[in-house]
């Protein structure tokens, strides 16, 4: 399994993005967080499962939520 490095920038994307959601609902912000975590761990397990996107760059889209996780074998997680 390869290891996801994620960029301090995507934390705070998804820190702000659940606080958010958090403020929408109580208990939302939880569930977005959990849908990132799923994501990583997908892209972690099987990184070749998700659509290209542009060139090695492939992105997970996040269930429930209108986010995705893109990865590439050269770089870190970045959320698009």
């Amino acid at each position: 399994m390869t290891k996801l490095g994620v960029r301090p920038e995507v934390e705070i994307d998804a820190f702000e993005a659940a606080l958010w959601y958090e403020s929408e609902r109580s208990g939302l912000g939880i569930e977005f967080l959990d849908a990132v975590r799923e994501a990583f761990r997908q892209i972690e397990a099987m990184p070749l499962r998700f659509p290209a996107v542009s060139g090695d760059v492939r992105r997970a889209m996040l269930h429930r939520f209108p986010f995705g996780c893109s990865s590439s074998s050269r770089a870190t997680a970045r959320r698009s």
